[in-house]
């Protein structure tokens, strides 16, 4: 393993954007986050349901889950 962020969650999918700067993770109590892959620092968070994200996808610039 070359880098490791603690998000607190279980993640259930990931995504890397078209570019490769951010990394969408769904997690497991239907939570996503969006890191910058440099340093993996959170850039957004959002909770959108109760169960787990089986699929993150970009579409773009936006996020698909």
């Amino acid at each position: 393993m070359v880098k490791m962020a603690p998000l607190g969650v279980a993640a259930r999918s990931a995504a890397f954007s078209p570019d490769g700067e951010l990394l969408a993770v769904g997690l497991k109590n239907g939570a996503f986050v969006v890191l910058k892959t440099a340093d993996l620092k959170i850039v957004a968070q959002k909770r959108d349901r109760h169960q787990a994200n089986q699929d993150v996808r970009w579409a773009g610039r936006s996020i698909n889950i």
